[in-house]
């Protein structure tokens, strides 16, 4: 009984496994594609949530409207769909660089304790990561539709590696699992 079980998740492991290892491989190839992927399926999901709010304070009660702020954020979802799917190298760019400007403002902060702290014992290095923080922030500022192609891409390595090892895994306990005399 349990025998089974294994089998027939090891067989949905696998699966799942060569579905993201082909998800992988196209975010290493194809990273700015799917971005934009990713950004229309956020667009869609924005219009989609406009629709609802937009249908829902239609079908309300008159009386229900007063207090209902389906409308405006209906017109808002809406509009933020039409707008993220128009512009999605400026969405991508727009959080990669509120990513970029968190990481400053966390060196900054990170700087400024250790400027703090000169006199401890052995903060030249926790000054240095600080600084390196910083400097890695303003690239990201700098430079964000290429850092979010390397975060993709990055993205894309980390999953294969992963999906790999739990293919590997499965089919290992597959092997265990046909050649032992578990019931």
């Amino acid at each position: 009984m349990i025998k089974e079980y294994i089998k027939k998740y090891s067989k949905a492991s696998i699966i799942t496994s060569v579905i993201m290892i082909v998800a992988s491989v196209l975010l290493i190839v194809f990273p700015k594609t799917m971005l934009n992927i990713v950004v229309y399926v956020i667009s869609g999901a924005l219009f989609v949530d406009g629709l609802i709010h937009f249908v829902t304070y239609f079908a309300l009660t008159h009386e229900m409207r007063i207090f209902s702020n389906d409308l405006l954020e209906g017109i808002l979802a809406l509009l933020a769909g039409v707008f993220v799917a128009f512009n999605a190298d400026a969405f991508i760019g727009a959080l990669t660089m509120i990513i970029g400007l968190w990481v400053v403002i966390k060196g900054l902060l990170q700087l400024s304790f250790q400027l703090q702290q000169i006199i401890e014992f052995n903060w030249f290095w926790i000054f240095l990561c600080a600084v390196l923080s910083v400097v890695l922030g303003v690239f990201i500022i700098v430079h964000p539709i290429d850092m979010a192609i390397g975060l993709t891409m990055a993205e894309g390595i980390v999953l294969l590696v992963t999906e790999v090892l739990s293919l590997i895994q499965t089919i290992y306990v597959l092997y265990k699992l046909n050649h032992s005399k578990m019931s």
